[in-house]
């Protein structure tokens, strides 16, 4: 599926390249700069301490990445022809860029959708824990692409752990929320009654491993090594 989309993006960036507007919410952050001068990434809310918790600029910060990226590596497929299986692994990373910015523009834009509640302050915290997280995982993509300053990095970390000490009071409220069966989950620890240190012994002592006092193995292999020692020198 990343190929394909790699594939769909390729074609799209060589409208662009020859003076095309390509059409759709997918691409749309192809046809121009996507930073403009009232993106938060290039005014002066940028210096200050809650930036990259604002749901604008993170969604210009993946559009930018992704654009970014599909105009380095389209043309290198383009010249390619039929050789374009060299580059596949660049083109995996484009399309991954890519369904990076869908899914943090698809999240912010539900959480902004919902009515004010306790619910709506908990995912959007979630949400953008989720955006910061993916912008960490690939941060020298952003370095690379001068999306993200050196000095900035720090402040975007102490972003994650201050989302981190948020939603810690409701990590089992929203991990409970899944509603998942103990049968399905079929865990030792994640139990509904939370009686899960018994449960665990229990389990430990059912396996076929520990039904003897003594293993097998230690028995055929290991005894005799101890019993008939060897030196090595």
């Amino acid at each position: 599926m990343l190929l394909q989309t790699a594939q769909y993006l390729v074609k799209c960036a060589a409208l662009v390249a020859r003076g095309k507007k390509v059409e759709g919410f997918f691409v749309h952050h192809l046809n121009g700069d996507v930073i403009s001068s009232s993106s938060p990434l290039s005014s002066s809310f940028r210096g200050k301490k809650d930036f990259f918790l604002c749901p604008v600029a993170q969604e210009d910060l993946m559009a930018a990445r992704s654009r970014g990226l599909i105009q380095q590596i389209a043309p290198k497929v383009l010249q390619s022809g039929a050789n374009k299986n060299i580059h596949m692994a660049e083109m995996v990373r484009m399309a991954s860029a890519h369904c990076s910015y869908f899914m943090v523009n698809a999240f912010n834009t539900f959480v902004k959708d919902l009515p004010e509640s306790n619910i709506k302050r908990v995912l959007r915290r979630l949400s953008d824990l989720f955006a910061l997280v993916m912008i960490e995982k690939e941060l020298p993509d952003f370095l690379e692409l001068g999306l993200i300053h050196p000095h900035e990095v720090s402040q975007l970390r102490l972003s994650i752990y201050d989302l981190l000490a948020q939603i810690r009071p409701d990590a089992v409220a929203l991990v409970d929320s899944w509603n998942f069966p103990d049968f399905l989950l079929r865990s030792s620890l994640g139990r509904y009654d939370g009686d899960c240190y018994e449960h665990l012994y229990n389990t430990v002592q059912g396996r076929g491993l520990n039904q003897d006092h003594i293993n097998s193995f230690l028995v055929q292999n290991v005894s005799r090594l101890i019993l008939n020692p060897r030196s090595r020198l």
